[in-house]
């Protein structure tokens, strides 16, 4: 919101004061994560690794989780990964798996980013 800020100093004889119009606004959205693969595991086929990059972050600190599915309306959400709290960060890789799957079923998946 915009907010109206006063600021008075005291300075030798008198008292100056000003007013400041300050607009505060929320963050930026995030950046849309790179996905990098998708992997089941040789064991019974049961779990799934999601990798994917952040090129860079808007504002910290962000979240990250994959929501998943047998269909595209992706019921099921991973656990929250949390990025980096350092704004200069590039290219960081994250990793999340999803365990309790069922076999020989297709899944469909998101990568999802909150900040």
């Amino acid at each position: 919101g915009i907010f109206t800020y006063s600021c008075s100093i005291v300075w030798g004889y008198g008292t100056v004061t000003e007013d400041a119009i300050v607009n505060v606004g929320g963050p930026v959205p995030p950046v849309k994560p790179n996905l990098l693969s998708a992997t089941s595991s040789q064991d019974f086929c049961r779990e799934a690794t999601i990798e994917w990059t952040m090129d860079s972050i808007s504002y910290t600190p962000e979240t990250y989780y994959v929501k998943y599915g047998t269909s595209r309306e992706l019921n099921n959400q991973s656990v929250i990964v949390y990025g980096s709290e350092d704004i200069h960060t590039v290219d960081k890789c994250y990793t999340v798996q999803i365990d309790g799957l069922s076999r020989n079923t297709k899944y469909f998946y998101q990568v999802i980013a909150n900040n």
